[in-house]
């Protein structure tokens, strides 16, 4: 941390005044980092020099005093006098630096205040944003739950299209029965409980079941092969059932 310049009177220590000081150096930065006045009435003949359009001359005295207020210091006052000041005086400089340092904190607090305010302004703003967009997800989300709803709920109504209409088993490659339709129980006159874990063969004829044209269809079957065509199925009553079967 550094103290710069920034405002200067009279004072004709150019040198000084082009410099940044650092803390605890010379007398202002020993103030500074002290947080107490300095008063000196024994002046170095080179310290400094009083100007005017008079000419200029040493000053007898000098007075710095820290800019600070409730243990912050937020610069230094340095004042040099022809004259010695008086008890008082420095006291009245003193109260004048301590206001200067309190008005120069209410700036700095209200400036903070500001840019807080500011970024909360703009993270609300960010925050609305998000809003909007998050509701906008939600709705493309909820439009898509409904899509995905009407079109379960098609799929639901062609099964069941497909069930009133059209007789459906499913069996594993060895042919055992994994699932039958209501339409498929009713031509059969099975129930599903009656067929489910039972072989294919319960359905088809003493003939066709030791026959090499039924040994060839679970062939084709199990080879992956797709066989079509229409085929005599044995319901329950013993009726043979014909089936187209895909």
């Amino acid at each position: 941390p550094f103290m710069t310049l920034m405002a200067c009177y009279a004072w004709d220590k150019k040198k000084y005044v082009e410099e940044k000081i650092l803390k605890g150096e010379g007398l202002a930065g020993q103030v500074w980092q002290e947080m107490a006045t300095v008063y000196l009435t024994d002046v170095p003949s080179n310290y400094v020099k009083i100007t005017s359009g008079l000419g200029d001359a040493n000053p007898r005295s000098i007075l710095i005093v820290p800019l600070k207020v409730n243990d912050q210091i937020f610069g230094v006052v340095e004042i040099a006098s022809f004259n010695e000041f008086s008890k008082n005086e420095i006291d009245f400089v003193e109260k004048i630096a301590e206001s200067i340092a309190s008005t120069i904190s209410s700036v700095k607090i209200n400036a903070r205040t500001q840019l807080l305010l500011e970024e909360s302004q703009e993270m609300t703003e960010q925050m609305r944003s998000q809003e909007e967009e998050m509701r906008q997800n939600m709705e493309e989300l909820q439009a898509t739950q409904e899509e995905m709803q009407r079109s379960q709920s098609e799929a639901e109504s062609t099964m069941e299209a497909l069930n009133s209409s059209v007789a459906y088993m499913e069996f594993d490659l060895d042919g055992k029965i994994l699932n039958i339709n209501p339409k498929c129980q009713e031509i059969l006159h099975y129930k599903k409980d009656d067929l489910v874990g039972e072989y294919h063969r319960i359905l088809v004829s003493k003939e066709d079941k030791n026959s090499e044209e039924y040994r060839e269809f679970w062939r084709n079957l199990s080879a992956g092969k797709q066989m079509n065509g229409e085929f005599e199925r044995i319901s329950k009553l013993g009726e043979t059932k014909t089936f187209y079967e895909s």
